[in-house]
């Protein structure tokens, strides 16, 4: 049974069958609360609640693509790769390159410059603050291939 805290967070809808977390949520749209001593994601203590059988390291994967849903209907156990297939599938894998992934260490100017230098890659390292490897992926071009 769900803690009256959490079942009084969740609001169904009709038009769609999800159940809509209206708490707390992770960056990413999960639902999420301190449940047993830690935080948990809120979709897992539900299925667990109302479906059961589910250990920490299965995944559980959306049908409907709501990640606030908690509905245990629009819920099903896969792995870390059915999950990404099923998210190319329906259109939600986006790739994000170069200075736009919030990850970027390097422009494209400084890529550019980079492949166009002879000097040694661990002084180029240092000059941009980055791993001697991102240079040596740089230059071989496992790195920044559309530059």
């Amino acid at each position: 049974m769900l803690p009256e805290r959490i079942d009084n967070r969740i609001m169904p809808v009709t038009e769609s069958g999800c159940w809509l977390w209206l708490g707390p949520l992770v960056a990413e749209g999960y639902g999420i609360t301190f449940y047993r001593g830690k935080n948990r994601r809120v979709h897992r203590i539900v299925y667990q609640d109302r479906v059961g059988d589910l250990s920490d390291h299965q995944m559980l994967c959306h049908s409907c693509d709501v990640m606030c849903c908690c509905n245990p209907d629009h819920l099903y156990k896969g792995t870390s790769q059915s999950n990404v297939n099923d998210m190319i599938s329906r259109g939600r894998h986006i790739i994000v390159r170069g200075e736009r992934n919030g990850q970027a260490k390097l422009t494209a100017s400084q890529v550019r410059a980079i492949r166009a230098s002879s000097e040694h890659y661990k002084v180029l390292a240092a000059r941009y603050g980055v791993h001697p490897m991102t240079i040596y992926k740089v230059r071989d071009r496992s790195r920044w291939q559309h530059v």
